[in-house]
Order: C-alpha cells, then sequence, then structure tokens
C-alpha cells in the first residue's frame, strides 16, 4: 500500500501480506544540468535511475519520458586495501 502524505515526495508505504508496517519514504527530488542535456528553460528532472548488475553503466529516467544511459567508471581507490597478517 502507499500513500501520498502530503509532500510530492513524501509517502507511506507498508506490505501487509509481508507483515511490513507503515513507514515514511521521502523519495530524493534534485534538478542538475547535465551539459548533453542542457536546457536551462526546462530542466531534467530523473524520475527513476538503475545501476547495472556489474556497476558499469547507470540508466536515468526522465520525467518527459526520455531514458539516458551512462558509462560509469570506477574511481580509483583512495587508500589502496592491505592484506591483514594472520
Amino acid at each position: 500500500m502507499v500513500e501520498a502524505a502530503g509532500l510530492t515526495n513524501l509517502y507511506i508505504v507498508s506490505l501487509p501480506s509481508l507483515s511490513i508496517p507503515p513507514v515514511r519514504l521521502l523519495t530524493p527530488v534534485q534538478e542538475y544540468a547535465d551539459p548533453e542535456r542542457l536546457n536551462t528553460r526546462r530542466p531534467h528532472r530523473v524520475t527513476t535511475f538503475a545501476v547495472a548488475e556489474d556497476k558499469s553503466q547507470l540508466t536515468t529516467g526522465f520525467l518527459d519520458g526520455s531514458v539516458c544511459l551512462y558509462a560509469i567508471h570506477p574511481l580509483p581507490l583512495l587508500h589502496p586495501r592491505r592484506p591483514k597478517n594472520t
């Protein structure tokens, strides 16, 4: 069960069939500029996103129905892991 709780990004979610009680869920809303999709008059709102299982790609879905696929490049480790002495 999902019901809106006043704000456009705040919901109360529950799943009685699995005995999950109502919980407040606040979804993020942020508008940003992507140089490839820059339109300052109509900023694109990301409404959904998914990361590939192998973490190589990010897919974003926008409010206007468009979808973009981005390559994910891993960041270098700042503190390399050292083997534990046993």
